[in-house]
């Protein structure tokens, strides 16, 4: 797909920041329930399925589907496709009562995520810079 200004690196750019914004409000929710007992910790998968749509998978053929209920296997997947999901981590527990949030490991998660989004506000920054720069 391409999507705004016709570039794949906007789209990029666009999914990257919603899987930021997912992954803020699932660490700020394990962070909300870090004395829950027997809640479980929350992340959030993305990183390698858009690697995986960004190198073409590996998957070189796509199976024939003569009907659109039929699974859709061995194609690769595309950029339209790719979405962050929220992953729950239940094989482990930090406390008796069933909890496996850690709060120092939820901060460092909060941190690196804000390092991760201030590096995509500015790419986008720096994108909408360079049109503004060529319009004018």
């Amino acid at each position: 797909m391409i999507g705004l200004f016709g570039t794949q690196s906007m789209d990029v750019l666009e999914k990257a920041l919603g899987a930021s914004l997912l992954r803020q409000k699932v660490c700020a929710n394990n962070f909300a329930n870090v004395d829950t007992p027997g809640f479980k910790r929350s992340s959030v998968s993305f990183e390698s399925a858009l690697e995986q749509a960004l190198s073409g998978g590996a998957q070189p053929f796509a199976a024939r589907r003569t009907d659109p209920r039929h699974l859709n296997f061995g194609a690769s997947a595309t950029l339209d496709s790719v979405q962050p999901t929220v992953v729950v981590d239940s094989s482990s527990s930090l406390t008796n009562n069933g909890n496996n949030v850690s709060v120092d490991a939820e901060m460092s998660r909060i941190a690196e995520n804000q390092l991760m989004d201030d590096a995509l506000t500015q790419e986008l920054h720096l994108k909408f810079a360079m049109l503004k720069n060529v319009i004018g």
